[in-house]
């Protein structure tokens, strides 16, 4: 359960960073773990050896001392043997100090300037049959090797010799350094190398991030670049095949007509500036993909809903119409089916408010004048003239576009239901001139 713990509490913070991050972080754990391996193992063998060779040399030296010593020893030459320790301690820089003990353990000469410690002389015992004996010491001037050389067989006297391994230390320390700026330069590399690396293999990671962020936004135009033939290019070819499928799947699902209808929808409810292509996908449920499958842009979506809304509102709608022999009749019916919502009463009105628009304006002049044209029509069809043909399908059109806004601006002063009967048969009688009214003034 702890391991769980912990585990999660790295996770939580090692997860938050970038790929690259991680792979240098990997890379860098890596070469250090590594130096520390190596260090930990050059410092043993360097401090081995160079302890074995000073050991080595602290044998050489007593048992060269022993050799030149035992007659001086015997021939109670101490001045002569005081000389020979000095000179031998003066002549190598690891020797810390020498001193001559008789075959009673006395001290016979020392090279210690303030005085014997005679602590030392408990220290280090040469058994009879060893030729030599060490002993580490540790003292305020670091670890010293202490080396005793019997003379004679300790017959004559004992050798004995401190090898301050302060020497050792230097070269370790040293190696040390060495090793750590060759670590610090590996690193350095290591980490460059690492970032290069890094930062080829994520890119691929990132575009495929971004491809998929743009088909979030229904954007399947988006594909990752071709890529190695490792995981990472089979991700992003598998990724780019989803998309198509997507994509194709979304396309047969809404058609452009459906998101022509959902514009017209939008621009009655909240006018032309309100046709965005967000919303709209919003509204039908779907991503943008869909739309940039029809569409290039808003603009050309409502170029086709406008399009749409004539061909519907005014072809299809006067084709109909048509089919009626009688104008009066035709003009009865185009009344009603106007009352009755056959026309967008508040997508007329909201492409009147934006009447300015580059592409609302030309659309709205067509509509305006094929509709008014075919009342027109009627009325000649019915027997008035020219002029009075015009006048009264200007008339008409005027009526029309004054119901349509007095029906949001005030609509209590337009009766509805049963009420608004008679209002209806007053805008028919007036609207349809009588046979007789027609043959007496055909105004």
């Amino acid at each position: 359960m702890k391991s769980e713990l912990l585990w999660s509490a790295f996770w939580s913070r090692a997860g938050s960073v970038s790929i690259r991050t991680k792979i240098m972080g990997i890379v860098a754990i890596s070469i250090l773990a590594s130096a520390l391996a190596v260090f930990w193992y050059d410092y043993r063998d360097i401090s081995t050896t160079l302890r074995t060779e000073l050991q080595e040399r602290g044998i050489a030296i007593g048992t060269s001392l022993a050799i030149q010593s035992r007659d001086l020893i015997l021939t109670d030459n101490q001045f002569a043997l005081y000389r020979l320790v000095k000179d031998t301690r003066d002549a190598s820089k690891d020797v810390t100090y020498a001193f001559v003990l008789d075959a009673a353990g006395n001290v016979l000469v020392h090279t210690f300037d303030g005085g014997f410690p005679t602590d030392l002389l408990g220290k280090n015992q040469v058994p009879l049959e060893k030729p030599y004996r060490f002993q580490a010491l540790q003292t305020e001037r670091g670890t010293i090797q202490d080396v005793a050389v019997p003379v004679l067989g300790g017959k004559a006297g004992v050798i004995r010799l401190g090898m301050s391994e302060a020497s050792i230390s230097a070269a370790v320390a040293e190696h040390i350094r060495n090793i750590l700026l060759w670590v610090a330069l590996i690193l350095v590399l290591g980490l460059y190398v690492a970032y290069g690396l890094a930062s080829i293999l994520t890119r691929p990671i990132s575009q495929l991030a971004e491809a998929a962020r743009a088909v979030t936004r229904g954007d399947f135009k988006w594909k990752t670049p071709p890529w190695a033939k490792d995981e990472i290019g089979a991700l992003g070819a598998t990724f780019n095949e989803m998309s198509e499928e997507l994509k194709r799947k979304e396309n047969l699902y809404l058609s452009a007509e459906d998101w022509e209808k959902a514009a017209l929808n939008t621009i009655g409810e909240k006018g032309v500036k309100a046709v965005a292509v967000e919303p709209l996908a919003r509204s039908l449920g779907v991503s943008k993909g869909s739309f940039y499958w029809h569409f290039e842009n808003r603009d050309a979506l409502l170029e086709a809903a406008l399009v749409r809304w004539e061909i519907e509102e005014s072809e299809e709608f006067i084709s109909a119409l048509e089919t009626v022999d009688d104008p009066s009749e035709r003009l009865r019916q185009l009344i009603l089916r106007v009352s009755e919502g056959s026309w967008n009463c508040s997508l007329h009105r909201a492409l009147s408010a934006a009447s300015n628009h580059e592409i609302v304006k030309p659309v709205l002049k067509r509509v305006t004048q094929r509709r008014i044209d075919y009342v027109r029509k009627c009325y000649l069809d019915m027997g008035l003239s020219e002029q009075a043909a015009q006048n009264r399908a200007s008339l008409a059109y005027t009526v029309y576009v004054g119901y349509i806004h007095l029906n949001r601006e005030a609509p209590g002063n337009l009766p509805g239901g049963k009420v608004g009967r008679p209002y209806l048969y007053h805008v028919l009688k007036t609207m349809i001139p009588a046979k007789n009214e027609i043959l007496e003034k055909r105004y």
